[in-house]
């Protein structure tokens, strides 16, 4: 596989995970509904996702190379605020957008050396939340409202991440957190098989 190859590859999954949380959008907008869905997970990733791009940013990267982690970003905040909204729940969605504005502030003003050490703990925070997102799903016999569209797009990109890493010297030393993003992504995957995807989905289309 030659570098050409893996550029045009990369790109491709760079525009996997740029859409990937739209089709999850257009399910609220559709139902006009926020239920089942991991709120609590979506928070955990979008504060990843903000700490990323606010690294990437004061890093001084080209805007190119973490575009994919800001449109990614806004997928994120959009489905906090839909579902909020669609919920009735707006004293929470409240509550979120007040912290993330902070959470934006303080990574805007927060000296480099300290988004490094919270960089950190990134590892962490994503075993964290992947962990408890598979355990709860295991306990509830299904995935709630995730989007099957969303899911099969980030296999694809997760997988595709890993394996174009292999051939990678610069990406060696993200070979870790991808594995282990790869690993939670097929058990979710799984599971989704496992319990017949998104019930009330199904028999809402039986009774039609």
């Amino acid at each position: 596989m030659t570098v050409d190859v893996l550029q045009v590859v990369g790109y491709f999954l760079g525009f996997l995970g740029s859409v990937a949380w739209i089709p999850q959008i257009y399910k609220i907008l559709k139902t006009r509904s926020g239920d089942g869905l991991p709120l609590q997970m979506f928070l955990i990733v979008d504060c990843i996702t903000t700490l990323v791009g606010g690294f990437c940013l004061k890093s001084g990267f080209p805007f190119s190379m973490y575009l994919e982690i800001i449109l990614t970003n806004i997928q994120l905040t959009s489905i906090q605020i839909l579902a909020r909204i669609f919920l009735g729940d707006m004293a929470n969605l409240a509550k979120f957008l007040i912290f993330k504005l902070a959470f934006v502030s303080l990574l805007v003003f927060l000296p480099f050396e300290y988004v490094q050490m919270m960089m950190s703990c990134l590892l962490p925070m994503m075993i964290f939340n992947r962990s408890r997102e598979v355990y709860k799903n295991y306990k509830a016999k299904s995935i709630g409202k995730l989007n099957p569209t969303s899911l099969a797009i980030q296999q694809i990109q997760f997988t595709g991440r890993l394996i174009t890493a292999l051939f990678s010297d610069e990406a060696k030393g993200f070979l870790l957190p991808m594995g282990i993003n790869v690993f939670f992504q097929t058990i979710v995957s799984i599971q989704y098989l496992a319990y017949g995807g998104d019930k009330d989905e199904s028999s809402d289309k039986k009774t039609e």
